[in-house]
Order: structure tokens, then sequence, then C-alpha cells
């Protein structure tokens, strides 16, 4: 499975009572798919083997998938369906637990699962005090810079005692911005050396 593109196979078990003149796959983004009423591809005829490049797909979309056979006397017979997941153009992220909790400053970051189709052009946290999914455009922001391992994390300084902080991980690349989960991070009423 790629961005816009499957790769699919199936083969044809038996022909019936007569021989299978037609076969190939069809493919949507409802349910049971048919030759009728969805995008489909021919294969030719026969037993046995066959598959196909299936193109002009949407990213980071659900499809359902089924096989089909059939000849010009008794119609067509379908495979149970399938379905797969298209690839997202954008990176994909988790935030990490901050660690590191010591007078006014802690250890954020996260972890790049996926890049997505282009390259990585920024990463790092937003982090606030009063936004529950900080974002680029509504909290405070800090860039980090990805490790060979693809974590990235860093150093907040000048935390507050006795706030809660929400924080997330963010990537971008040229087909957009993603977001991890946000953690809640509330500090304690009074920072010690350690805490």
């Amino acid at each position: 499975v790629g961005y816009t593109i499957v790769r699919l196979s199936a083969g044809v078990i038996s022909a019936g009572d007569a021989p299978v003149r037609e076969r190939g796959f069809c493919w949507s983004t409802v349910p049971n798919p048919s030759i009728l009423n969805s995008p489909y591809v021919d294969l030719g005829a026969g037993m046995g083997k066959f598959e196909a490049e299936c193109t002009g797909l949407e990213p980071n979309r659900k499809y359902y998938v089924r096989a089909y056979a059939g000849n010009h006397t008794y119609g067509y017979t379908y495979s149970p369906q399938d379905s797969f997941m298209t690839l997202n153009n954008a990176p994909n992220v988790a935030t990490v637990a901050p660690t590191n909790l010591s007078k006014g400053s802690v250890t954020v970051g996260g972890r790049l699962i996926a890049q997505g189709q282009s390259a990585i052009t920024a990463c790092g946290v937003c982090w606030s005090l009063t936004k529950e999914e900080p974002t680029l455009l509504n909290a405070n922001v800090t860039t980090f810079t990805i490790d060979p391992t693809n974590n990235f994390s860093g150093t907040l300084n000048g935390l507050k005692g006795g706030e809660t902080y929400y924080i997330r991980a963010y990537a971008t690349n040229a087909d957009g911005t993603s977001y991890g989960k946000t953690v809640a991070l509330k500090t304690p009423a009074i920072f010690t050396r350690e805490s």
C-alpha cells in the first residue's frame, strides 16, 4: 500500500461449469464494491493467481476491495471483501511523556512514526497553560532536531509551580503539520531541585 497506489493479488480456485472469461479487482471508498458501481481493473481470463496495481487513489483514505471472476453464462462471483488504508502525505508523530522535571524545567519531545511523502521541515512541541490542544497557531512552540532514531527532545525552562501545562509534539513536511496526543503536566506547587 502506498500514498496513491496499492498492489493486489488473488486467485481463481474453481471455474465452475464454464471457463473464466474475465477476472480482476474492483475497489471503492464505500463497502461492497462491484464492477457495476466502482472502479475496476480487468486482468483477462483463466485460472490461477493474478495481480494488479490500482492507481489514482487518494492519500489517507480507507478503501474496500474485492476480487472478481466471471463468464458470459453465469455472471460474476466476488471474493470476500478486504480493506486497506492509503498512506498519509503528512507526518505521523507521537508525543513522549515528559521526564526530568526539576526546578523550573522539564524534558519534552516526540517520536516520528512516519515522515509522510516529503521530508520533515520542522518538529518540536507546542505547549500552553490554557489550550488543552496546543497548536502552532495558539500556543508556545519550541523546535527540536530529529536524531537518527527518529526521536526529538529538549528542555522547557521557566515553568511555574502549581500549574498544568499542556504539551503536544508536532512535525511538519511539505504536505502539512501533524500532532501527537496532548500530555498534561502538573508541576508541584513548590519546585525543589528535583521533583
